[in-house]
């Protein structure tokens, strides 16, 4: 007379086995592939790093733009257009860690990717109307003049 015995089989075994492995190689592949996450979260704190720059930079020409209008019409003095009072008074950068700026130019300090990925500079030119218009095409929706 044969005892009943209780367990897995081996076979049971093997293929629980191989489920795991398929399971861990498909969540290594989402974490660690082209679109993965940890490439997505690094793609993210550089374009973050870039709009706070550019965001940086345009409240400080928006300020210098409030000072041209304030002087240009509380004064007697008058300016021929906020280019020329950007010459007599340059703008500065209240956050150089943010961007620098070069008369009307703006540079801004974290550096943007092209599409294959390499760092790219990114540049802005103030225009006589106060707006930035920036050298990267992502970076021309609502903030150019």
């Amino acid at each position: 007379m044969m005892k009943k015995q209780n367990g897995i089989t081996l076979i049971a075994l093997v293929i629980t086995i191989i489920v795991l492995l398929i399971l861990a190689g498909v969540s290594i592949a989402m974490l660690t592939g082209e679109n993965g996450i940890l490439k997505k979260a690094t793609t993210s704190v550089s374009e973050t790093k870039l709009a706070e720059a550019k965001e940086t930079a345009q409240l400080d020409v928006n300020t210098k733009m409030a000072d041209y209008y304030e002087a240009k019409y509380t004064s007697d003095t008058t300016y021929a257009s906020f280019e020329a009072y950007l010459t007599a008074n340059p703008l500065t950068s209240t956050d150089t860690n943010q961007y620098t700026v070069s008369g009307t130019t703006i540079t801004l300090v974290p550096k943007g990717k092209d599409a294959s990925g390499a760092e790219v500079t990114v540049t802005g030119t103030i225009g006589t109307t106060g707006g930035i218009t920036w050298s990267d095409a992502k970076a021309t929706g609502g903030e150019t003049e």
